[in-house]
């Protein structure tokens, strides 16, 4: 089947299934659709393969396949999508989408993350797909994958080019949400040449998790907002190159109220139970500050229990600030082992952590500071057996 249109001007969707169930849609070719390509409202059991989808074009709800108010177990397999805002969106209102797998996919030409997900979904895959960015140095507001809901795979997808982040985690948790729930993993993924126009504030980084907020109505939702808690977070097997922040980066920060008085913030954030596991991080080349891995905590907020393991992270160079592995602020509970740093300023900056120890790593060609572990404002550090070679 071929949808077309002869322009964008008028409000038109391509495929629109709604309160539908047991649905199949293969081999279809949509174009110059105003909106939405194919929708899924209230719909269950769906598959979407071999489709070619190209050109929804209004801003602000351009989507290739948006799937929303509470759609669930749907898949969408080796499609191509051109030309949106997103590639794919999943979330929206009336309901948390859940057991949603984009596998296999290729996007580009995106105007925005090349596949998002938002506060109002939970339990989705994402593995295998790719794409790429437009102008690396100048589209700040592209990233490969956003996710803003609940637990989430992200799995061997290769992202190149995007300007802002590889991937994203940031739980902003919709109503009935408990973020104790929330598991990420993401293993097995290709980055390259990402992060050209952002800063550090912005994301930056060729995988970001972040510590998000409540999203709508949750601050009155009985779970609280003093608890959010992310319960675990892996990543692991990840190859990232020329990143032009951190490579990996754990943002432990206070969480926030969306559409409700600041006054409302959460005191209670908490990530915990962090594993980073035999990531290569490569050539970051920033001329600012930048770390291989970085873990912040920042005020209102508790990062603790992680392991970096393994990890091999070389910089481009020994450039003032640089660290292959950073901890800020007052981390608790990490062990860093096993991993090789080569260049970089500062080999292990662990700046006011607590119980922190440093054993088994091999430190390269660290700068003329010759500081292989900052730990001088950190307390209960152990640091020992550590190879070290200038």
């Amino acid at each position: 089947m071929i949808l077309g249109n002869t322009s964008v001007e008028t409000s038109q969707e391509g495929v629109v299934f709604e309160n539908c169930y047991n649905i199949t849609v293969t081999g279809c070719r949509i174009d110059l659709m105003h909106t939405r390509g194919i929708k899924f409202e209230r719909c269950m059991f769906a598959h979407v393969s071999d489709c070619t989808i190209t050109n929804t074009e209004r801003t602000g709800l351009a989507y290739c396949v948006a799937i929303t108010a509470g759609s669930s177990y749907i898949t969408i397999n080796n499609c191509t999508f051109e030309d949106a805002r997103h590639a794919t969106t999943i979330g929206g209102s009336e309901g948390v989408c859940r057991y949603i797998t984009i596998s296999n996919c290729t996007a580009s030409g995106m105007h925005d993350a090349l596949f998002e997900s938002n506060a109002m979904s939970d339990f989705v895959v994402w593995s295998g797909n790719s794409g790429t960015g437009q102008d690396w140095a100048t589209d700040s507001e592209i990233d490969g994958i956003i996710n803003q809901g609940g637990s989430c795979v992200v799995s061997n997808n290769v992202f190149h080019g995007v300007a802002r982040t590889g991937i994203l985690c940031q739980n902003m948790v919709a109503e009935g949400m408990r973020a104790s729930d929330i598991q990420y993993s993401i293993s097995g993924n290709t980055l390259s040449h990402v992060a050209g126009a952002a800063t550090p504030s912005d994301g930056g980084s060729s995988i970001s998790i972040q510590q998000g907020g409540l999203s709508r109505d949750a601050v009155e939702d009985p779970i609280g907002r003093d608890s959010m808690a992310i319960g675990g977070v892996t990543i692991s097997g990840n190859n990232i190159s020329d990143a032009n922040d951190a490579g990996i980066y754990i943002n432990g920060k206070a969480p926030f109220v969306d559409n409700v008085d600041s006054g409302n913030n959460g005191t209670n954030s908490i990530m915990k139970v962090i594993s980073v596991t035999g990531n290569t991080i490569k050539n970051q080349f920033a001329t600012e500050a930048y770390a291989g891995i970085r873990v912040l905590e920042n005020a209102d907020g508790v990062v603790k229990y992680g392991t970096i393991v393994g990890n091999v992270i070389e910089m481009d160079a020994t450039t003032s600030g640089a660290r292959c592995i950073e901890l800020v602020g007052t981390p608790q509970g990490f062990a860093i082992s096993a991993n090789t740093t080569i260049k970089g300023d500062v080999a292990v900056h662990l700046n006011s952590a607590v119980d922190v120890s440093v054993t088994g790593n091999v430190f390269l060609e660290t700068g003329s500071t010759g500081d292989y572990v900052n730990s001088t404002s950190a307390t209960g550090t152990i640091v020992e057996a550590n190879n070290l070679e200038s």
